[in-house]
């Protein structure tokens, strides 16, 4: 063949255009290319430095600082040395911020007012104590450090650890320990638990109670002391009271035996000899008689004021409202000529000895009768009313008052506050405030001249089961 033909291959090579075109679409290939290494390298080092930063505690980088421009123009193994830089600075604040927490700590551990000791959960070592604690057990430092902590208990201790034996997180008790030179400790101690470089230990905390136990022991002494005086008080008092009754008895058997005598020679000369004795002889004889009289009365209440007991024996319900009613128709048929009106609220009801209650009613209800005698429509009213959380009872009359100034002799032995005109021996209040008082109550009174007075009295509720 004399034609020359052109030879192929099976590579074709694409014809690479010539000029400015060709080098600036070389150019974007190759930076193409660079980025993609670039972005390579910076996402490796913003995970490496990011990471480094997480585990000290500090914040990660933020994209505009460590991005694929920044690493254009920034030398990348720099951006690692000022991270360490930066890392290291932060390590340098949090090792001065520690060093000053923990001189803080020692401090406060150093001068602490309670007692302080480091155990080995383990072992029951003593790792670290305090001053208080040393001064406590009179031993320095370094002479408690490294001992086990039952050597310092009393009783000997041989290993009973109650944080252990009934796995407690908290243990507040007291306990002795034994000082240096021998004599007992007494302290309240708290123990907890603590980990001191990643091993359990206890932490106990205690203060000394000596002057707390001396004090204990002091009011102890002094209250089996007061409670000796008390008895013997007491059996004085019993003594006393059983020699007031008994002398009672005996007031009432010498005094009643000539005032018997007394009334009967009076009878003797008014059937016998009154026909021959003139009107002032008659009138002499009648005084002797009131005054015989009178002085029965006063026996009589001396020996009821006397026999109030000092404790309620058989204490029950007491309708109050039937007592009155009682008294009102004894009074009555004393005096049938009086017309009183009387005037009796139903369904009071009180709890207590039934006969001392009635001596109660008999006496304020008797004496609001005596007292309205010169009363031109006399009144009487008994009734409760409620005041806070307690039941008041009360007796009203419209008689003639008395005087409040003289109100502190009114429940007094032998005071009268209205003169002779009006019958009494003075103890009939007396008795009723003991009554009352004996029932775990008061009284109290309130009046004015001519205007009436009222008696107002409480007594305690029962007891509940």
């Amino acid at each position: 063949m004399s034609e020359h033909q052109p030879q192929t291959s099976g590579t074709i090579t694409a014809r690479v255009p010539d000029g400015p075109a060709a080098e600036l679409a070389q150019l974007k290939e190759e930076n193409a290319r660079l980025r993609a290494r670039l972005a390579s390298k910076s996402d490796y080092i913003r995970r490496k430095v990011d990471q480094m930063l997480t585990v000290m505690g500090t914040r990660p980088l933020r994209q505009e600082e460590l991005d694929d421009n920044t690493l254009i123009d920034v030398d990348p193994l720099g951006i690692l040395v000022d991270s360490f830089a930066h890392i290291l600075d932060h390590l340098h604040t949090t090792n001065r911020e520690l060093t000053e927490n923990r001189e803080l700590l020692q401090t406060i551990f150093s001068s602490l007012e309670s007692g302080i000791l480091l155990i080995r959960e383990e072992d029951h070592v003593i790792t670290d104590v305090n001053e208080t604690a040393c001064r406590s057990l009179g031993l320095k430092r370094e002479d408690i450090l490294g001992q086990l902590c039952f050597s310092f208990i009393y009783p000997d201790c041989t290993g009973a650890c109650p944080m252990k034996e009934q796995n407690l997180k908290i243990d507040n008790s007291e306990r002795m320990l034994r000082a240096a030179d021998g004599h007992i400790v007494p302290v309240l101690k708290t123990v907890g638990r603590v980990m001191v470089h990643g091993i359990p230990h206890f932490l106990e905390s205690f203060i000394d109670i000596t002057a707390q136990k001396e004090a204990e022991a002091e009011i102890l002494a002094l209250n089996e002391d007061l409670e000796m005086r008390v008895q013997e008080r007491t059996a004085e008092l019993i003594q006393a009271n059983r020699e007031m009754e008994s002398f009672s008895y005996s007031i009432s058997h010498d005094l009643r035996a000539p005032l018997r005598h007394i009334n009967g020679y009076i009878n003797i000369l008014r059937e016998d000899y009154g026909g021959h004795l003139d009107m002032a002889g008659i009138n002499c004889l009648q005084r002797v008689d009131a005054a015989s009289k009178q002085m029965g009365m006063l026996i009589d209440d001396l020996l009821s004021f006397s026999r109030i007991p000092r404790t309620l024996k058989n204490p029950q319900t007491v309708d109050l409202s039937q007592l009155a009613r009682d008294v009102t128709v004894m009074l009555r048929e004393t005096e049938p000529d009086r017309q009183v009106e009387v005037e009796i609220q139903d369904g009071l009801v009180a709890h207590g000895d039934v006969s001392l209650l009635n001596m109660v009613v008999q006496n304020l209800i008797g004496n609001a009768w005596k007292f309205t005698a010169r009363s031109s429509r006399a009144a009487i009213s008994f009734g409760r009313k409620r005041q806070g959380e307690r039941d008041v009872f009360f007796v009203l009359d419209n008689g003639v008052g008395f005087d409040m100034t003289y109100q502190n002799k009114l429940f007094k032995v032998f005071e009268r506050l209205n003169g002779e005109e009006f019958e009494g021996t003075g103890i009939g209040l007396a008795i009723v405030k003991r009554i009352v008082n004996r029932h775990g109550g008061d009284i109290w009174a309130e009046s004015s001249p001519g205007n009436g007075a009222t008696f107002y009295f409480t007594l305690a509720s029962p007891r509940q089961p």
